[in-house]
């Protein structure tokens, strides 16, 4: 048995030492990389929340919790550029949108 953050992974070995089977409580993405890692740090940016409040929570409920390197590792490889990929999608979907039609700008204009 292998502890996971957020899950357990059993494997069976035959009597020559042969691994034959692993399950997962939880399904396993490319580079050993759990789907609840990867869920849990998408909540807690996704929500606004922080690591610490969530792991000072977890902790109080006796849950395992990954630490804020692996946190920090997912948002910055994973969950950052998801975001400025779709951000940047709907920013060109947007600027495409409104490219040939008039626009009145707007504002105040103060000199110092």
């Amino acid at each position: 048995m292998h502890n996971v953050t957020y899950g357990k992974s059993y494997f069976q070995e035959c009597e020559a030492g042969h691994l034959c089977h692993v399950w997962s409580s939880q399904p396993a993405l490319k580079w050993g990389l759990y789907c609840g890692d990867l869920r849990m740090s998408a909540a807690i940016l996704f929500s606004g929340n922080n690591y610490k409040k969530v792991a000072l929570m977890a902790k109080y409920l006796n849950m395992p919790c990954m630490g804020p390197v692996k946190f920090h590792r997912l948002q910055r490889h994973y969950l950052v550029p998801a975001v400025e990929h779709v951000w940047k999608a709907e920013e060109q979907r947007v600027i495409d949108a409104r490219k040939n039609q008039p626009m009145v700008m707007l504002g105040k204009l103060i000199s110092y």
